[in-house]
């Protein structure tokens, strides 16, 4: 008999220890303010605002909600020294969703719920390959501001021969910025290119060049020097010096707006010579195949 009251006894310790009472657990933290929530909609999440008090009463914030077609509701924590939350994951298709923030005290005693609705931000295309293919010019669509009257003309740069060059002006030569212009023969909003460096010792390759696009171009030293209607899009530095270099973009070149015009506009060169030979200079249209998560298919995109 005795064996059996002292369980009794130890169990009612246990649980006065652990206060698994919500009395013994202490008063529930206040209830967030629904004027106190709000949320940015981003590429494909929401954000979260809270607009938290000086003193939290909550240890944390549950935030559940469900995501249609799913089968469980998702849940996330947000810290009482957090301000806001990022719910990512989600797709703008899904609509609005209904969140509920529920805050948590110390204890574990929970609060009262309250409630959001919002749409997340369409979610953003992931590409999977990138093709370019080669744009052919003639001379007639290929400028420059600066070329030799003795030796290196334009034509080479586009002849697809690696073994001729051209070459701006060493006999009389202009201080940079020189540049090289190339008419895409349409509207595009993106590219990338190669270039190969005359195969000599003196080394007049780009150092730096901007990559500025225009929907106009006139061949006149005003519009050069004033790059007329023009905005640059990437700039490329520290590019190589070896006889015979060879620089490839690494990436696409894009405009948020189309254009028909790339200027290779060049600040300096590895020799430090007022001037550049190149040996061929290709510009390539580009092709991407993309997944787009809204629409749940991937598809081939032309810029």
């Amino acid at each position: 008999m005795k064996k059996i009251i002292l369980s009794i006894v130890c169990l009612c310790a246990i649980g006065s220890f652990f206060s698994c009472s919500n009395d013994d657990n202490g008063p529930a933290p206040a209830p967030l303010a629904a004027n106190a929530i709000t949320y940015d909609k981003v590429p494909g999440a929401i954000i979260i605002r809270l607009n938290k008090p000086a003193e939290p009463t909550y240890k944390y914030i549950k935030v559940t909600y469900q995501v249609p077609g799913e089968d469980k509701p998702r849940l996330r924590l947000v810290s009482a020294y957090a301000d806001s939350i990022k719910i990512d994951n989600l797709l703008a298709r899904y609509g609005e969703i209904e969140y509920s923030l529920q805050p948590v005290s110390e204890t574990g005693v929970t609060g009262e719920v309250t409630k959001i609705t919002a749409q997340a931000g369409a979610a953003l295309k992931t590409v999977y390959r990138t093709f370019k293919d080669p744009i052919e010019f003639d001379i007639n669509r290929v400028w420059t501001d600066d070329p030799e009257s003795s030796e290196g003309p334009l034509s080479a740069l586009i002849d697809g021969n690696e073994n001729t060059f051209f070459h701006m002006s060493w006999s009389a030569p202009k201080p940079f910025p020189h540049y090289i212009v190339f008419d895409l023969g349409q509207e595009r909003t993106a590219l990338q290119f190669r270039y190969v460096c005359r195969n000599n010792n003196n080394k007049d390759n780009p150092n730096e060049m901007d990559v500025l696009v225009s929907n106009t171009f006139e061949n006149t030293s005003d519009y050069y020097t004033n790059e007329t209607g023009t905005r640059k899009v990437a700039t490329f530095a520290s590019l190589p010096g070896d006889k015979k270099a060879v620089y490839e973009s690494a990436r696409t070149i894009k405009s948020d707006t189309p254009f028909r015009y790339v200027w290779f506009k060049i600040k300096s060169s590895t020799s430090n010579s007022n001037w550049v030979a190149m040996a061929e200079w290709q510009v390539f249209k580009v092709r991407e195949e993309v997944f787009d998560p809204e629409l749940n298919e991937k598809t081939i995109m032309e810029y």
